[in-house]
């Protein structure tokens, strides 16, 4: 179920991003093709498909609309967690 965003700044909760209301408004579900700020599918965070990039997309470790970092999730996945 996805949370609706209402908050001015990302907020990361363990293994979730709960977005800004700013990125809520942009970002879309995954899609195979297309372009545009989307959801990963098998991780929690986004991707950018726009450019030279739209195949496979582009990993943000921020927020493009609040600049919260986000990437402290990835690093969490990853065993690399503060």
């Amino acid at each position: 179920m996805k949370v609706k965003a209402t908050q001015n700044k990302c907020i990361v909760e363990d293994t979730i991003i709960v977005p800004c209301s700013g990125l809520d408004e942009v970002a879309e579900g995954y899609r195979r093709y297309g372009q545009g700020i989307l959801e990963m599918e098998n991780a929690p965070g986004y991707i950018i498909k726009s450019g030279n990039h739209t195949s496979i997309g582009a990993v943000i470790n921020y927020c493009p609309m609040c600049g919260t970092d986000i990437s402290e999730l990835l690093h969490k996945k990853k065993g690399r967690g503060k």
